[in-house]
């Protein structure tokens, strides 16, 4: 895994998704919503309760 960077670094590309630290401990995949101008849960595009302080690459999927 990647270390983690702060969100202002992050991609703000509407088809990148990310991992997202929130500072309540939470790690989520989100995405950067233009329409919003927020991040946004990558699965169901839903407003986050708290905005990611960090973020790191997803890492590469298993091969199969």
């Amino acid at each position: 895994m990647s270390e983690w960077k702060t969100i202002e670094s992050a991609p703000k590309d509407e088809n990148i998704d990310i991992l997202g630290y929130m500072e309540k401990g939470f790690i989520k995949m989100v995405t950067y919503c233009k329409y919003y101008d927020c991040w946004v849960d990558a699965q169901y595009h839903d407003i986050l309760e708290w905005e990611p302080t960090h973020w790191q690459p997803l890492p590469e999927p298993p091969k199969l």
